[in-house]
């Protein structure tokens, strides 16, 4: 198929199958916007496709800062927020929260008029400052353990407990103050000799290990955040013997972080408190993203391979946390952030708690198509599928949106060409016909 891009905005054509082996093309076109005084302007350079993940720090041992662009089709609309939580008026508490809402235009949503615009996402996460999960003294312990016995263990003293935040006034929204991280023991630590047998790693674990300068003895992560802070095993206080482990930061708000819940979480019960939580990307090994990519077994690699598995689900080029997916946006929508920009910020309000309020309004601009068979030209709309808010840096906040739009080789569409025009444009191009080749390829996905 040939391609030709009549925008300014950067963009690319790919071919991709499906899990039956249907090919299908995909169209990607990325907008770049800058905010100033609270309204958003379109960069006067405008950044390339991300053509690969970019990390923190380290790949794969940092979260992702930024995620590829090429994803042959998301089902849903990443909301991704890159920056800092501020404490209220900027002074150094305990706790403090942070909100991202998307509310649709009232154009968009038919609510001309209404009293309650239509909420698309509200996310709030708390933020707490440094805390620690600590081990009860020895005296304390030996104490407890008397009360549960005189008292048939009605009564019973934790090991371990939580201590308060300390004042903080600043904190990244990332995956590495969140909820996760790993138990790991070296090959020259003390402690190698006290784990359990089960769970030290094999020769060919070890063989296979990216750590080979310094391979461990035992390694165990939090499969649904391995940066993350908190995670442990029992195995590993039992031979590492830690007074102090750090606690996480970051939390749903009204699932506050307890001792308690950390303690069922070494019994193996599972808390919703216990959850990774941040405005960023969640990794592609991470769970549960990495279930949707499918099975890839025997069976797949004697029926399948080099395809998609027959349980592969577009779900997983949705790269945002499931409370950070909408379906896919209009490009109207507003925007409210609480507490993600330093106070006094220009462009932003303050209510009466201090808390820095910011709102973004989208453009409405609306990237299309003309897709040409040997018989007919067609209008092809975009979708838009990934809305990615960066602010980094305060004083140049970005916004970019990722517009996708999909389609069958087998309808023989022979040239796209990629344009761009204002929505109030749309009731005219929207009247042609359209392709009848976008599809939904999360329905088709089943």
């Amino acid at each position: 198929m040939e391609f030709s891009n009549h925008t300014p905005f950067p963009a690319l054509a790919f071919e991709s199958v499906m899990p039956d082996g249907a090919a299908f093309h995909t169209i990607v076109l990325r907008q770049t916007f800058e905010l100033h005084d609270g309204s958003l302007v379109l960069a006067q350079a405008q950044k390339p496709l991300a053509t690969s993940d970019r990390f923190y720090g380290e790949p794969n041992r940092s979260s992702v800062a930024e995620e590829s662009d090429l994803a042959p089709y998301k089902p849903l609309c990443d909301v991704v927020i890159v920056g800092t939580a501020h404490a209220p008026s900027g002074r150094a508490v305990p706790r403090f929260a942070v909100r991202a809402q998307i509310i649709a235009s009232s154009a968009a949503s038919g609510q001309m008029g209404a009293s309650a615009p239509q909420v698309l996402l509200d996310r709030r996460l708390a933020i707490t400052g440094p805390r620690e999960f600590v081990r009860r003294s020895g005296l304390v312990r030996r104490a407890s353990q008397l009360m549960t016995l005189c008292t048939l263990g009605l009564v019973r003293l934790p090991a371990w407990k939580l201590t308060s935040p300390e004042p903080i006034a600043e904190l990244p929204v990332r995956y590495e103050y969140a909820w996760g991280g790993q138990c790991l023991v070296s090959a020259n630590d003390p402690a190698a000799k006290r784990v359990p047998k089960e769970f030290l790693l094999n020769g060919q674990q070890q063989a296979e290990h990216p750590d080979q300068g310094d391979s461990p003895v035992a390694h165990m992560v939090c499969e649904d955040n391995p940066v993350g802070i908190g995670f442990t095993e029992p195995w590993f206080l039992k031979a590492v013997k830690p007074e102090r482990i750090r606690a996480p930061q970051i939390e749903t708000d009204g699932a506050p972080v307890t001792a308690q819940a950390w303690i069922d979480s070494l019994r193996g019960q599972p808390s919703r408190a216990l959850q990774p939580v941040a405005f960023g990307v969640v990794g592609k090994a991470w769970s549960p993203r990495r279930a949707l990519a499918g099975t890839y077994d025997e069976h797949w690699l004697a029926e399948r391979h080099p395809g998609l598995p027959d349980d592969f689900q577009f779900g997983y080029w949705n790269g945002a946390p499931e409370q950070l997916q909408t379906p896919h946006l209009k490009g109207d929508e507003a925007i409210l952030l609480t507490n993600l920009l330093p106070a006094g910020t220009t462009g932003t309000d303050s209510d009466a708690e201090g808390n820095t309020l910011l709102r973004i309004q989208l453009p409405g601009h609306l990237p299309m198509g003309w897709a040409y068979t040997d018989q007919a030209l067609k209008f092809a709309p975009l979708l838009l599928d990934t809305l990615s808010i960066d602010l980094s840096d305060a004083s140049k906040p970005a916004v970019t949106l990722v517009w996708r739009a999909t389609f069958l080789r087998a309808t023989g569409i022979q040239r796209f060409e990629a344009r761009f025009i204002e929505r109030s444009d749309i009731n005219r191009v929207s009247a042609l016909p359209e392709t009848g080749v976008g599809i939904d390829l999360g329905a088709a996905n089943g």
